[in-house]
């Protein structure tokens, strides 16, 4: 006995038509809403980070002015201490940072101040990360630890930055003291390709022409 098969009037297969067509428009609209909803909730997210970020930078401020306003320097460097503790990654806990290393130098406490500008330093950017940088270099050239100074102001002169003649003339300075005179006569030479002037110029020339005298005498420790 076959089987019959089953037929649909005209009006039946245009409402199985429409039928599916407003299923798939209500899966379609509810991908929809759930993509707006999740746009609405990551806008909602960012501006909550947002205030969060602001309000933080805030308190930051506030406690950093309340440390600076406060005579007592124990009490000071506590709150200061404080600002980098709580808002660390925000610039006011950079400042911080750097007063803490000025109360330190001011004492005489190198050793601290070295070490609070070194934190600053991990955390600064362009052009102040060279300078701190910089400033390192001369903390490590009073301990004579001379490689450790030339490091920080080769850097100094590579960043191209307005700190060349200086850092050069550093550079210089701690070859002289190694007793790398041709280390030295090299970079005595970078600081006249700079055109300086007047006594500088005048100074410099006086260096080399030193400088090179030793250097025909002959081989010197810490050469080579």
């Amino acid at each position: 006995m076959t089987k019959k098969k089953e037929t649909h009037a005209p009006e039946e297969e245009i409402l199985v038509l429409h039928e599916k067509w407003v299923k798939a428009a209500k899966e379609h609209l509810r991908e929809i809403v759930i993509a707006a909803i999740a746009l609405v909730f990551l806008a909602s997210l960012w501006a909550l980070y947002d205030y969060y970020r602001q309000k933080r930078l805030e308190n930051a401020t506030l406690l950093y002015a309340k440390a600076l306003m406060t005579p007592a320097e124990e009490e000071r460097i506590k709150l200061l201490e404080e600002v980098v503790r709580k808002y660390g990654g925000t610039t006011t806990a950079l400042e911080a940072r750097l007063s803490l290393y000025e109360i330190y130098f001011s004492k005489g406490d190198l050793k601290k101040a070295e070490e609070e500008l070194k934190k600053a330093a991990s955390k600064a950017k362009g052009d102040l990360k060279v300078a701190m940088e910089m400033g390192l270099g001369y903390f490590a050239e009073d301990e004579k630890r001379y490689p450790e100074a030339a490091r920080y102001y080769q850097k100094g002169a590579s960043a191209k930055i307005g700190f060349e003649q200086i850092a050069y003339l550093d550079l210089a300075r701690v070859a002289e003291l190694q007793g790398r005179w041709n280390e030295a006569v090299k970079y005595y030479r970078e600081v006249i390709s700079l055109k300086p002037s007047g006594a500088k110029l005048d100074f410099l020339q006086v260096k080399l022409s030193r400088l090179l005298e030793k250097v025909d005498q002959g081989p010197k420790e810490g050469e080579g």
